[in-house]
């Protein structure tokens, strides 16, 4: 692609930017405005201009605005920040994006060229600060070359392994002419190929074979909307199915009785899914390393791995696969599927019938099991989190799009009915706080005709809190709930643990009271008020029955609502 490819004959810089977005598929673009950006500022607010700009109080409400908008449109999101400072605000979000591999362009304002010799106010090296956590970064040199850098950004970011790609240019550089013919492009993934027939067939063989298979789904499989056909392939292969931990979407449907629920990033949780494995297929998935160390296996020496994935440069983590098949997994997932019934179309062996049979029947009856005590414990006040996680979900539209950033409460992705990839976001692989209320814009926006839903941690929330005002100032009926233990419960369940507490049993006292550090009660956090600071209704409520009544008329009501749920925590291995 030669220079001055996209743009418009006799534009300038920035005109010729807003064209090559809006030809590139992008109709929003989510920003906190600064002086290297008002060039283009002024092009993205023209009433002609074919864009949204939504206005963020914070860099990090922006980028992970975009990173919800790339996750509910299946494009790069795109979002413009303000120079260093402004990058270094988002960056936060901008490494959730890179390690949960969401498409995302950062469009950086940089200081003026003129004088960058003088290290002036704002200025610093972007590209080679953010070099290790993108796909791809850039800087402009010359205005001719912005408009197709925009389009190679969004193409990068898209192609497989999607992530995040920074763009920097100088702010002389925007009012500068360009002269270039106009002309469409396509910003979405390039799809792989079709996957070998040999590595097909010889991954069927190994699951007709298995004796207990289990399936992971990755992002990749929401990504290409591919969770059902590997349901129906699962359910042939008689095989439990997880989310990969740290899923950024419902990755695999929960109705499913192959559905198993999310694999979490502890070792308990690893040793618990890969154990009894003989075989462990990762579909579109790079696998890291538990929170804590807790040796270098992954998965079991005995437990034979392989990898499904879209591209051979798809990070695997600490996978080593003993078999590989790389293709478009829209394709490669029913490929296997085929080759796998024709294995079995001789004769299915008993031991896979019983293993059918019995998934089928446990399956659904964990999950019941699991809500129905859920539910049966919401009478306690003040609420478990995981009492009020069911009440919210149980009183919220079938269809809503839940944006979970519970943090301490895992009970969001085990209760929950998500049965299509947006149905649950929370794309924070990176674990950086503060996501939630900017997935929530960023989705909504793109998803009018789905509820919005966001449960969320009291110390999560404050760390995006801006968000709400994007919230009021865009009038999305956005229904947020904040789960309040008035402090950080993640860490509190930490601190109670054997890894960092192995005096636990000889002075508890000891304990409680280094817990008390991280507490958020002295003062409380005054969630309501906070939100009616900005216009919003909000409401307090600490039983079930308030509880599902306010999430109700939340709803019903088509306007902004924020809901502050008191519950109690009761740490993990603690009194």
């Amino acid at each position: 692609m030669g220079a001055n490819a996209t743009g418009v004959a006799g534009s300038t810089a920035a005109e010729a930017a807003v064209e090559a977005l809006r030809q590139g598929g992008v109709d929003v673009v989510f920003g906190n405005p600064g002086t290297t950006e008002i060039p283009l500022i002024k092009q993205l607010t023209r009433d002609d201009a074919g864009l949204r700009y939504v206005l963020t109080l914070h860099e990090g409400t922006a980028v992970s605005a975009a990173m919800g908008n790339a996750l509910a449109t299946g494009r790069p999101g795109v979002a413009l920040v303000h120079a260093m400072p402004g990058l270094s605000n988002g960056l936060s979000m901008y490494f959730n994006a890179w390690r949960s591999g969401v498409p995302l362009v950062l469009i950086v304002g940089q200081q003026d060229r003129r004088h960058q010799y003088l290290n002036p106010i704002l200025q610093a090296d972007l590209t080679d600060i953010l070099r290790a956590v993108s796909k791809s970064v850039w800087e402009a040199k010359t205005a001719a070359e912005i408009p197709d850098m925009l389009t190679q950004s969004l193409v990068a970011a898209a192609s497989s392994p999607p992530g995040p790609v920074l763009l920097a240019v100088p702010v002389d550089l925007w009012d500068e002419p360009v002269a270039a013919p106009a002309r469409a492009v396509s910003a979405r993934p390039r799809r792989s190929g079709p996957a070998a027939g040999p590595d097909v067939a010889a991954l069927a063989d190994a699951l007709a074979g298995a004796r207990s298979p289990v399936f992971v789904a990755g992002d990749l499989v929401g990504m290409s909307d591919a969770g059902g056909s590997l349901a129906e392939l699962a359910e042939l292969a008689g095989a439990t199915a997880f989310w990969a931990p740290g899923s950024s979407l419902a990755n695999f449907p929960t109705s499913s009785p192959c559905h198993r629920g999310p694999i979490f990033p502890n070792a308990a949780s690893f040793e618990r899914t890969f154990g009894g494995a003989d075989l462990t297929v990762f579909f579109g998935v790079d696998l890291h390393a538990p929170i804590l160390f807790a040796g270098t296996e992954m998965v079991p020496p005995a437990c034979r791995v392989a990898a499904v994935t879209e591209s051979p440069a798809d990070p695997l983590g600490a996978l080593r696969p003993d078999l590989f098949v790389h293709g478009d997994l829209t394709a490669a997932i029913p490929a296997i599927a085929d080759r796998l019934r024709e294995r079995l179309s001789s004769g299915v062996p008993p031991e896979l019938e019983q293993r059918r049979e019995r998934i089928v029947t446990e399956g659904p009856a964990l999950r019941d099991k699991l809500l129905r005590r859920s539910l049966e414990s919401a009478a306690e006040t003040p609420m478990s989190g995981r009492s009020a996680v069911a009440t919210i979900l149980d009183a919220a539209p079938m269809d809503a799009m839940v944006v979970d950033e519970s943090v301490s409460n895992a009970w969001v992705s085990l209760l929950g009915s998500f049965d299509d990839p947006v149905s649950y976001l929370a794309p924070a692989r990176g674990g950086a706080l503060g996501h939630a209320l900017g997935v929530a814009v960023g989705a909504k926006i793109a998803r009018e005709d789905r509820p919005a839903l966001v449960i969320v941690g009291d110390g999560a929330a404050i760390y995006g809190v801006q968000g709400l005002w994007t919230i009021a100032h865009e009038e999305l009926p956005v229904v947020v709930c904040v789960l309040n233990n008035n402090g950080y419960a993640i860490l509190k369940d930490f601190l109670h643990s054997e890894h960092f507490s192995p005096e636990l049993a000889a002075d508890p006292l000891a304990i409680d009271s280094d817990a008390g550090r991280m507490s958020i009660a002295h003062p409380a956090v005054d969630v309501p008020g906070l939100a009616r600071s900005w216009g919003l209704d909000a409401v307090r409520v600490d039983d079930a029955a308030s509880c599902r009544s306010a999430v109700q008329e939340a709803f019903a009501s088509g306007r902004p609502w924020v809901i502050d749920v008191q519950v109690r925590h009761a740490p993990k291995g603690g009194a």
